[in-house]
């Protein structure tokens, strides 16, 4: 339901908040750790650092750190940057206008669908992400 584009920025930034504690994290690292490609892993860090939620720094001792505390970045902020569309409320049918008072053929049952999963990205932070089962990989 997200792209994957934000994917691999959620994926990233767990990765960060889970093993970046007092060091910067170089892009190389999380690309082969999570198995993402380089090049486009790279233009998504420098996309986050310029929304200020990474931190950025060259030179020997660069890469990137988390300029946020992990609990105030939530998944739905990290998706807002990339599928800004993704996060509203579309007809699930493709329907220009779609509302209670005028539905499709499946509104009923997929509006609490989009609403559980708005609800969930809205909920969950990054530091959540961060605290997943140790030997949980962050791979597909």
């Amino acid at each position: 339901m997200i792209s994957q584009t934000a994917e691999y920025a959620i994926r990233a930034l767990a990765y960060i908040s889970a093993n970046g504690s007092g060091r910067r994290v170089l892009a190389r690292e999380i690309s082969k750790e999570l198995a993402v490609p380089a090049n486009y892993l790279s233009k998504i860090l420098h996309h986050l650092a310029r929304s200020r939620i990474l931190a950025s720094a060259r030179g020997a001792s660069g890469g990137f750190e988390l300029a946020v505390d992990p609990q105030t970045v939530t998944l739905l902020d990290v998706v807002k940057l990339f599928d800004g569309t993704a996060t509203r409320r579309e007809c699930f049918l493709g329907q220009a206008i779609c509302s209670d008072e005028d539905p499709c053929h499946v509104h009923d049952r997929w509006k609490p669908v989009i609403t559980a999963y708005l609800d969930f990205l809205a909920e969950m932070t990054l530091a959540e992400m961060a605290r997943r089962r140790p030997g949980t990989p962050l791979r597909p």
